[in-house]
């Protein structure tokens, strides 16, 4: 099957020497060109954003270099214009530093708030800082549990809950 290449030509939408003035209203054409391909593999994109020229010579100039740029057979993605030049967006590996091997400042009895705390990763550092700092914990869920009075018959009918409460009574 052939594919489709798709050029967005824009003005005012990216930012490359600092002196643009942008137009942030029109920025959500990026969006499209780097999710189109993503939805639909036949298409490629790329965003193409040019300087208005304010002289005949110049728009002559952008003109043909815009019909180079879709003629041309290019996997850069997000290309900008600026006078003779063209600039790519690129993207370059950064080296980190290792982080030093403090201990995390964990507050024995402390208070911690857990997002998602009967989830997978939630429940693993619940009960962590339960054993570890003796903390006392606020676990967010979306379902949230029944009253505490409630959780034996629960337990015992196996309802939508049973698990839930048994991870809570796992961390205590």
């Amino acid at each position: 099957s052939d594919s489709i290449s798709i050029r967005i030509i824009t003005n005012g939408v990216q930012q490359v020497i600092g002196d643009e003035e942008l137009i942030p209203e029109k920025s959500t054409v990026l969006g499209t060109s780097l999710v189109v391909p993503q939805e639909y593999s036949y298409l490629s994109c790329s965003s193409v954003d040019v300087v208005l020229p304010l002289n005949k010579e110049w728009k002559n100039r952008l003109i043909n270099q815009l019909v180079e740029e879709c003629l041309s057979n290019t996997n850069d993605k997000m290309i900008a214009y600026r006078g003779n030049k063209r600039f790519v967006q690129t993207y370059e590996p950064l080296q980190l530093e290792q982080p030093a091997k403090e201990k995390l400042p964990l507050r024995k009895n402390g208070v911690y708030l857990i997002t998602g705390g009967l989830g997978g990763i939630g429940t693993i550092l619940a009960k962590h800082l339960a054993q570890t700092v003796q903390a006392n914990l606020v676990l967010l869920t979306r379902t949230g549990l029944p009253n505490r009075d409630e959780w034996d018959m629960h337990l015992k009918e196996n309802t939508m809950y049973s698990d839930r409460i048994r991870k809570v009574l796992e961390i205590e």
